[in-house]
């Protein structure tokens, strides 16, 4: 069965893909033109693909070091149509709760070392982003999480950060400036590359701490980290938060599965291919691209395998 859907998922999600009873099956890391892919699952039932970001016990590179263009490639190629990117995020102004969930609604991107486009040294895809995120897959989140009787924050800006070190108290009083609300290290290069790929891409985030300001709900410590969860009620707020997402996610795949998209996600490429002559299958508008207006060799980070059926399985 072909899937609608994706998720990018970090480590309190793992348990989507692996939970020990067959729910999961590894499909392994997938060979593309931007080299191995990040480990993708496929779920029973209705076949979501899911990413984890980071194994079980925790172990993986920074969300920096991610290979977000061969990922995505994979899932385009498996055939997938919406990303949905999962991350935790502190909150910078002060009117979050730990444990509030968040469908993002835009993004200052403060990376800089990150590949952020599939055409680098060409000039091609210098697309609008606006809106950052695919309308119909945000409201597919919001009406799942409406179903469900939780509350969440819909339109929020988050700023995402290089990392892997966390944030000065004064570069988050300058991201408040700026008009964030959270920051993280998720969503960018995600939300700009599925645009070059036609993918639908939404992000939800749920607020795991406040940062380095505070918050109403409970004063700063400075003796903390993150200010500290030390209360029970924090962290229970946490976790059902997760489990809220983790249950969500099947509900989007089945909701994108049954409706007609009506975003333009699907055409974002469109005035590219025709001014570039990049042509009709998406598998070739790198290769071309490269061919023709390229200035300097491209970074592939791996062999140029089209065909992602040739996989890798976990040992």
């Amino acid at each position: 069965m072909t899937s609608s859907l994706a998720c990018l998922a970090g480590a309190p999600l793992f348990a989507l893909a692996d939970r020990g009873d067959g729910a999961g099956e590894p499909l392994g890391r997938m060979q593309t033109p931007f080299g191995a892919s990040e480990p993708i699952w496929r779920l029973a039932g209705d076949g979501c693909y899911v990413v984890p970001l980071c194994s079980a016990d925790g172990r993986h590179t920074w969300p920096g070091a991610v290979n977000h263009r061969a990922t995505l490639y994979a899932l385009k190629a498996l055939g997938v149509r919406c990303v949905l990117g999962v991350s935790a995020a502190g909150a910078i102004t002060h009117n979050y709760n730990v444990g509030d969930i968040v469908v993002v609604g835009d993004l200052i991107d403060r990376t800089a070392r990150r590949a952020n486009t599939f055409f680098e040294h060409t000039g091609i895809a210098a697309l609008r982003q606006f809106p950052v995120f695919c309308p119909f897959l945000c409201q597919a989140l919001t009406a799942c999480l409406d179903r469900t009787g939780r509350p969440c924050r819909r339109g929020s800006t988050l700023v995402v950060t290089e990392g892997p070190r966390l944030e000065t108290p004064a570069e988050v009083r300058f991201y408040a400036a700026s008009g964030g609300e959270l920051v993280g290290h998720a969503f960018a290069p995600e939300a700009f590359l599925a645009k070059e790929l036609e993918l639908c891409f939404a992000g939800v985030a749920y607020v795991a701490n406040y940062a380095e300001t505070g918050s109403c709900y409970r004063p700063f410590s400075a003796r903390d980290l993150f200010g500290g969860l030390t209360s029970v009620s924090e962290s229970d707020r946490l976790d059902a938060a997760v489990r809220t997402i983790a249950a969500l996610v099947e509900d989007v795949n089945r909701y994108v599965g049954e409706q007609e998209p009506t975003c333009e996600c699907g055409r974002t490429m469109r005035h590219a291919v025709e001014k570039f002559g990049l042509g009709e299958d998406w598998r070739q508008w790198f290769t071309v691209a490269r061919g023709r207006y390229a200035s300097v060799p491209p970074r592939t980070g791996g062999a140029v395998i089209d065909d992602v059926s040739q996989t890798t399985h976990p040992s």
